[in-house]
């Protein structure tokens, strides 16, 4: 992704004006590039790669040298008053004119703009393939930020909201870490500090996550346990770039929770399930009665959904575990519902069945069914997917007018259905009753059923549970008050 170019900077140079535009570690065309390449054979002489049959090498500008990214990217630094890093091919002539050209640019505007670059700068130039254009940025790593020339909107730069300076201040830290990230080989290590630090802070993440079920922390306990090896392990070999690579990455994925969590500042997020950016959404008056008419089961999803994306926040975790429930909910409502709708249609053969009653029972049954199977079959790989990808799904299906009161219906089409199917098929049954049997039996079924149901939901009810208790506690007092006298 890279930024609007109505955002560029207009830089005259020699009697024409180039384009420079800035862009964020983020921002790159790093892991969008669509460039292919196309093999062929070729001879293997004989001793090739040996210490006197080294290939001819591939020459470089001065100061400039090659570096190869852990995962395989080759990117170039110039080691000067003014570092520079591109992942611009600098073995192509016309690529390194472009690279001299632009850098130029920027240091005669750093000039002009009387902007002080010590040892712990370092500029990232990206050339544009279609125009003549550049992208650019400036991290200093004494302060772990990333700046640019002129100042700039965050929106501009596509970044967040923020609240204060000291918040913007994550997100720029942010950006720098992804840089370290990208461009580790070049400057050797980073300090034992940043490894320790990250140690305390994925212990205590570790001991939130083991002893709050709404931490903050944006990895699991588990997944702590294997950071915290990995660091420890890695404590003594902290100048090698591959070690540099992962420890920026981790201190990136930091800097971004504690601006999600709004770390440090007067208003901050201390539970998952916090908001502190979007009022609570307001049902709308609808929700109270298709609620009802599905026997309160979408209150339960629209409860979880709420909880699932709080501030357009969402943990990995959590998604995966939320749609793990939702996966083995449908797939018992389906175990259910089937077996369910075979007694309905055996019992519709009677010669006394009710084609009413029959019917209704066999339509939710068969609605449960097939319900459950959609849903399982569009969500099964939901089940496995990253919090990005958990993400862009809740946005999608979130209604700007009723929020995840659809989605909770519709995700509790399979349950409520077999409940309506189970509740006409007992219908059903006591209508043969009055039928076939005496009408007293039939009533006295009726009772039984009934009272049974309205006991099972008063002593689970947590308000009515706490009267029965009550009732319960009276009535012990008044054994004790009795044997007393």
């Amino acid at each position: 992704m890279s930024l609007a170019k109505d955002n560029w900077v207009n830089v005259a140079s020699s009697d024409m004006v180039q384009h420079l535009r800035p862009t964020t570690s983020s921002c790159t065309d790093r892991y969008d590039k669509t460039n292919i390449v196309t093999p062929s054979h070729t001879v293997i002489t004989p001793g090739l790669f040996r210490e006197n049959q080294e290939p001819e090498p591939m020459y470089l500008p001065e100061h400039w040298s090659a570096h190869t990214h852990p995962e395989g990217q080759q990117y170039f630094i110039r080691d000067s008053k003014l570092r520079i890093v591109t992942e611009a091919c600098l073995y192509r002539r016309e690529i390194v004119e472009r690279i001299s050209r632009w850098s130029k640019i920027i240091e005669d505007l750093l000039f002009q703009r009387r902007l002080v670059i010590s040892d712990e700068v370092e500029l990232f130039i990206q050339l544009d393939d279609d125009v003549d254009c550049c992208a650019y940025y400036l991290i200093d790593h004494s302060s772990r930020t990333q700046f640019w020339i002129d100042p700039l909107s965050t929106d501009v730069l596509n970044l967040p909201a923020v609240v204060s300076t000291s918040h913007l201040r994550h997100t720029l830290e942010e950006l720098y870490w992804s840089h370290v990230e990208r461009f580790p080989m070049h400057f050797g290590g980073l300090p034992a500090q940043a490894v320790d630090d990250l140690i305390a802070i994925f212990s205590h993440g570790r001991a939130d996550r083991l002893t709050s079920s709404v931490s903050t922390f944006q990895y699991s306990a588990a997944q702590c346990a294997e950071f915290l090896d990995l660091l420890r392990n890695s404590r003594a070999d902290i100048m090698n770039g591959q070690t540099t690579c992962f420890v920026a990455r981790l201190w990136s994925t930091v800097a971004s929770n504690r601006f999600t969590t709004h770390y440090g500042q007067e208003v901050t997020r201390l539970s998952r399930d916090q908001s502190i950016l979007v009022p609570p959404s307001q049902k709308h008056w609808t929700t109270a009665v298709t609620s009802r008419v599905m026997c309160g089961v979408p209150n339960s999803y629209f409860s979880k959904f709420e909880k699932l994306y709080v501030d357009e926040l969402v943990y990995e975790d959590q998604w995966k575990s939320f749609m793990s429930e939702c996966l083995a909910d449908w797939k018992l409502s389906l175990s259910w519902a089937f077996p369910l709708l075979i007694s309905t249609i055996l019992l519709s053969i009677t010669p006394a069945a009710s084609p009413v009653f029959a019917m209704l029972s066999f339509l939710a049954c068969t609605a449960s069914i097939v319900s459950a199977l959609v849903l399982h079959t569009r969500h099964e790989n939901l089940a496995r997917s990253s919090a990005s990808d958990a993400s862009s799904y809740l946005q999608a299906v979130r209604s700007t007018k009723f929020d995840f009161q659809l989605v909770s219906l519709v995700f509790s089409l399979p349950k409520a259905l077999f409940l309506w199917g189970l509740g006409l098929f007992t219908c059903h049954v006591i209508f043969l009753a009055l039928r076939l049997i005496s009408t007293t039996a039939a009533i006295g079924a009726t009772v039984f059923i009934l009272g049974l149901f309205i006991s099972i939901r008063f002593i689970t009810s947590t308000v009515e549970s706490a009267s029965w208790s009550r009732l319960a506690f009276s009535m012990d007092r008044g054994v004790e008050e009795i044997s007393k006298v």
